[in-house]
This record gives C-alpha cells, structure tokens and sequence, in this order.
C-alpha cells in the first residue's frame, strides 16, 4: 500500500513539475516579446521590406530614443568638481 502511494506522488509530483517547466518557459516567451514591442527591439515587416520610401508602415525610429528630445550634456574642457562632505 505504502509503496503505491509512493509510485502515486512521485507521478503527481513529475507531473506538477513538467507542467511548471512548460509554463515558465511560455511565461518567458511572452515577457520577452513583450519587452521586444516595447523597446522597438522587433524586426521591421519583410512584406515591407522594400525601399518604398511613401509607405505608411514605414517610421524612422531613429530620432525616438525615449527622452522626449532631451539633450545630452555639453563636453568642457574644466576639470570635473566633486563635492566633499556629507553621507
């Protein structure tokens, strides 16, 4: 008897296991393409991979690069400032 409640939980325990494994991995494969749309990581169509310049699915993502025009920090020649003190 204890032996067929074994053989019984062992089953149960490899099937509980397999079925976290696959759903990981599809949970996996969802975020990923999820953060890929996200950070336009996607490839562009290969319908529309023409060089039609006009074509409304094409977008020049080039000059979006998510700051919102922020401008990047002018170079000096002066040397860097640190601040001493404080914690």
């Amino acid at each position: 008897m204890a032996s067929e409640q074994r053989t019984h939980d062992e089953s149960r325990i490899r099937s509980t296991t397999r079925w976290l494994l696959y759903g990981s991995i599809a949970a996996t494969a969802v975020f990923g393409g999820l953060a890929a749309r996200a950070t336009h990581a996607h490839t562009s169509n290969a319908a529309g991979s023409s060089n039609d310049v006009s074509s409304d699915d094409s977008s020049d993502d080039s000059s979006d690069d998510g700051f919102g025009g922020a401008v990047p920090p002018a170079s000096s020649s002066q040397p860097p400032v640190t601040q001493s003190g404080g914690s």
